[in-house]
């Protein structure tokens, strides 16, 4: 995504904090209005997913 957008590691870096806090923030959005807790943990191990990869590419 670097090479494509021109980004630096660093402003990379800033990129994926970026969408994981939206995906966090969705999370919890959606824990707020919605009880189904199963779709809630799909989505979180999805971020948590998300988190770990990006952790890996360092």
């Amino acid at each position: 995504m670097g090479e494509i957008l021109g980004l630096t590691d660093e402003e990379q870096l800033e990129v994926y904090k970026a969408v994981i806090d939206l995906v966090k923030s969705r999370i919890d959005k959606a824990r707020s209005v919605d009880n189904n807790k199963k779709l809630m943990d799909e989505i979180e191990g999805l971020g948590k997913s998300l988190v770990e990869r990006v952790k890996n590419r360092r």
